[in-house]
């Protein structure tokens, strides 16, 4: 049984114990109808039909009866129905089917062919037991079409043997009964079937959204992130996590009496621009200043989008604290603009001597575009004016962490040679590895000229004094010449 099981869909395994339980739950109200029908049919036959046959008949319908309503007694104490589901549908269509045998069988045992009287009344019950039942077994099709078939069909085919206008007449006019019940029982098992369905998809359709509220809540509130939920119309704040009240400073109560334009700086109509673009989707990244309950303010990193909560549209908006990052972008931004206008050449490589940045100062000096050294190594600097032991020594010193700086001649693009002043350092990442080295150098061409120009002057300041300190001899000499 537990295969057959397996072969059921989930969904239909649930609907067919609910058409069960609601089968199984009319069994007291079908045993009662069941009894005093039978009763007031036996005691109205009961001159005119054998007593045998009526007790016989009588006390079949009441055993059946009472199996019906053992079965139903049984399938409500058993915890674990649903994985004995068709175990469960076999014994109530089973007894369904006896029942409507037992019904059916009156036609033979208790139809008197003498008076039409008991005829009409044996009809009226049978007819009024198969009508009763439509509400009690249409839950499910089986039941219902297998009790109405055996319940009506043998006493209209007994009229029909009768062969008189009337028997003809009570036989049609049963079998006209037995189609309308037929089709009035399929229109009620739709409508009980689709209402099952309704209700187990509304319930599923409850149990998840309670589920997704109970985890979004659980969520909401231990997560570590600021987290609000807003009113996109005023901007009140409806809820606010245990992370808002750490960050802002404010308790619960504090937060949820607030506007959002308590706490963001900007002005009424700016904040509810933006939460208008939120609302519409048109925007869900924002940067703004947020004023804590101290009155400090911090740079802050919303994502926000709209959200379903509690059937109304609000804002649901994440936080992130980005004040620290603000002030290392500012400090970034700074040096980085200190690289880029600076006079001297800087140089960028990896570890492999790679380069992979040069400021405009390195193409200003060299000739060299960033994208042609991009990739390339300082190589394509090299003059040839230095010995293979200047460069390994370079290597060994900032492979070793420490800094190296020298003098050198490097090459331009177009061949000219230049002197420069050059410093390597390597640069380290938190575990003191070398990742990179910056190169900065400095173009000493101009500093050399002028430090030509000063020895030539001071050769001639030499020259000057010497020819001023043996002036006054000289001309003596040439006096006493003359003279």
């Amino acid at each position: 049984k537990k295969e057959d099981v397996a072969d059921m869909s989930v969904s239909q395994k649930v609907i067919t114990t609910e058409q069960l339980a609601l089968l199984y739950g009319s069994g007291l109200s079908s045993a009662i109808a069941t009894f005093i029908n039978s009763s007031i049919l036996v005691a109205i036959l009961w001159d005119v039909v054998a007593h045998d046959d009526l007790i016989a008949w009588f006390s079949v319908l009441l055993l059946i009866t009472l199996g019906r309503l053992g079965n139903g007694y049984f399938f409500q104490r058993d915890q674990s129905a649903a994985d004995h589901i068709q175990k469960w549908a076999f014994n109530f269509s089973a007894l369904s089917a006896l029942a409507g045998l037992t019904w059916g069988a009156a036609s033979l045992l208790l139809f008197v062919e003498s008076s039409v009287t008991h005829q009409v009344f044996l009809a009226f019950v049978v007819g009024g037991m198969a009508a009763g039942a439509i509400s009690a077994l249409s839950p499910q099709k089986l039941p219902i079409i297998t009790f109405l078939g055996l319940t009506l069909l043998p006493l209209s085919g007994r009229f029909l043997i009768e062969a008189t206008p009337m028997a003809y007449a009570m036989g049609g006019m049963l079998l006209l009964f037995f189609v309308m019940l037929v089709i009035s029982a399929l229109r009620i098992h739709l409508n009980i079937l689709q209402n099952i369905t309704l209700r187990l998809e509304s319930q599923r359709q409850k149990s998840e959204l309670e589920e997704s509220e109970s985890r979004f809540r659980e969520l909401f509130e231990k997560n570590r992130c600021v987290e609000l939920i807003i009113n996109p119309d005023d901007g009140a704040i409806i809820a606010a996590n245990r992370a808002a009240e750490l960050f802002y400073g404010y308790t619960q109560a504090q937060l949820l009496s607030r506007s959002i334009t308590d706490i963001n700086t900007l002005s009424d109509a700016e904040i509810h621009a933006e939460m208008q673009l939120a609302k519409t989707e048109g925007r869900n990244h924002f940067l703004f200043k947020h004023r804590l309950a101290s009155g400090e303010e911090r740079d802050v990193e919303v994502y926000s989008g709209p959200l379903h909560w509690n059937g109304k549209q609000v804002l649901y908006s994440i936080i992130h604290d980005v004040t620290a990052r603000s002030l290392a972008e500012e400090k970034l931004r700074i040096m980085s603009q200190a690289i880029e206008q600076a006079r001297e050449s800087i140089i960028i490589t990896d570890r492999e001597g790679m380069i992979e940045y040069v400021n405009p100062a390195f193409t200003v000096i060299t000739g060299h575009a960033a994208e042609d050294a991009i990739g390339q190594t300082p190589r394509l600097l090299k003059s040839g004016r230095q010995s293979s032991s200047f460069y390994e020594e370079l290597w060994q010193t900032i492979l070793s962490g420490e800094i190296w700086k020298r003098s050198l001649i490097e090459r331009r693009k177009d061949g000219r040679l230049y002197p420069a002043s050059m410093s390597v350092a390597p640069i380290m990442n938190d575990d003191d590895e070398i990742t990179h080295f910056v190169g900065i150098q400095q173009d000493m061409s101009d500093h050399q000229e002028l430090e030509n120009n000063f020895r030539q002057a001071q050769k001639m300041e030499a020259i000057g004094t010497l020819v001023g300190g043996i002036a006054p001899d000289f001309n003596n000499i040439l006096g006493v010449k003359t003279g």
